[in-house]
């Protein structure tokens, strides 16, 4: 279904997953 979706839409939902990954991120170095 993914596929099935192109241009902008595609990449602002990467966007999302990108962002919520440099949270988790950030989370895991304050956690050192």
């Amino acid at each position: 279904m993914i596929q099935q979706i192109t241009g902008h839409k595609d990449l602002k939902a990467l966007g999302g997953y990108i962002e919520k990954d440099k949270k988790r991120v950030r989370e895991a170095i304050a956690l050192l």
